[in-house]
């Protein structure tokens, strides 16, 4: 990421600490939080939490996953300053560094998240982020990326302009499935839904493209024809 950038991102979200620490847990952090249950974290989950701000998601999921190790990283030396005064468990490492660097390899990752990421880092280095996210990935890694609705950033922009972080860009899908299929990732789910207005955020899924592996259905959809040519008196 540039330098300037960088200064940027880094000297605001050292002075959103407190901004962050009043506010808390929110609603966005437990409809994630169900969402990363849903794909499947395990009380063994491994997780890369990019971004992770004061540890608000972090202690969340490392409480379920307590048998796991979690690494939460974020620009901000005084948010993970205070995400390790407020998480205090033993699977848990807290890094202070730009999510383009990051460098864990050795590790097999269950899951990487970055939960209202992607809007701050700036479009021309998203190729490199997601190179990085490529390298941390095994063909299990899910990668979870929620964002802001891009048209209701760029209603933010236009209406209520004084709402909006630093950098906070609009991060169209055929933007990010271009970049992201670039790197070998390929989108497994999307879709467009509601926390605190009608269709203001995105959530997506990534994993590694491998190779189609067909695996018969345990029930078949012929056994939901038949209940609903019943229920609607059809022979």
């Amino acid at each position: 990421m540039p330098e300037t950038d960088k200064k940027q991102l880094t000297e605001f979200y050292d002075k959103y600490v407190n901004h962050q620490l009043r506010h808390a847990y929110n609603v966005r952090h437990f409809i994630l939080f169900d969402e990363l249950l849903k794909l499947g974290l395990k009380d063994n989950s491994n997780v890369l939490e990019l971004g992770c701000g004061i540890g608000v998601s972090t202690s969340m999921i490392a409480a379920y996953a307590n048998n796991g190790t979690i690494i939460g990283i974020d620009i901000s030396p005084k948010s993970i300053e205070a995400a390790k005064e407020k998480v205090k468990f033993d699977n848990v490492s807290f890094i202070a560094a730009d999510i383009l660097e990051i460098e864990h390899t050795s590790k097999h990752f269950d899951f990487i998240t970055l939960f209202d990421v992607l809007e701050h880092v700036p479009l021309d280095s998203h190729e490199l982020l997601f190179e990085r996210l490529a390298k941390h990935s095994n063909q299990h890694t899910k990668i979870l990326i929620n964002i802001p609705n891009p048209a209701f950033i760029e209603y933010l922009s236009e209406n209520e302009p004084k709402k909006l972080q630093v950098i906070d860009q609009p991060v169209w899908a055929n933007q990010l499935l271009t970049v992201a299929y670039r790197q070998g990732l390929v989108l497994k789910q999307f879709r467009t839904y509601d926390i605190w207005t009608e269709e203001d955020y995105q959530l997506m899924l990534f994993q590694k493209k491998t190779l189609y592996k067909k695996a018969e259905l345990a029930t078949s959809h012929w056994q939901l024809k038949s209940r609903i040519r019943k229920l609607l008196g059809l022979k």
